[in-house]
């Protein structure tokens, strides 16, 4: 999360917001702290967006979606051995998931494989323990 005052970055923890009355029971196991970054831009034909490094998480959540219609992949790199996982559509939106080794640094990336420019918007989710 970035301070819009100070524009520093901090990880803050989600917090499970209940009704009055209702009891939540958790087990011992260690809590999962989800940090959603807002992304967005525009993306020549055959060209890529990054964001990142990140190092130890556990999963990354995308939820992106861009105009005009075309082949675009979301996914990962590892940011030393340049390899990753990818999922990619033709259309305007993708929503997916990728487990992440959190002894890996990543950058998180939309890539456009279509032949015209086009504009993105959307989520990424990060998840930590």
């Amino acid at each position: 999360v970035i301070d819009e005052v100070t524009n520093e970055t901090f990880v803050s923890k989600i917090v499970e917001v209940v009704p009055p009355g209702v009891m939540v029971e958790r087990g011992p196991e260690p809590a999962i702290v989800r940090v959603v970054v807002p992304i967005s831009g525009t993306l020549a034909p055959s060209s890529a967006g990054s964001y990142g490094p990140y190092s130890g998480v556990l999963a990354m959540q995308f939820d992106v979606s861009w105009s005009p219609a075309s082949n675009v992949c979301v996914g990962y790199v590892d940011a030393y051995a340049r390899i990753g996982q990818l999922a990619c559509t033709l259309g305007t939106r993708i929503s997916t998931q990728f487990p992440v080794d959190p002894s890996q640094t990543v950058y998180a990336v939309v890539i456009n494989q279509g032949t015209a420019a086009v504009t993105y918007s959307g989520t990424l989710t990060l998840y930590y323990q």
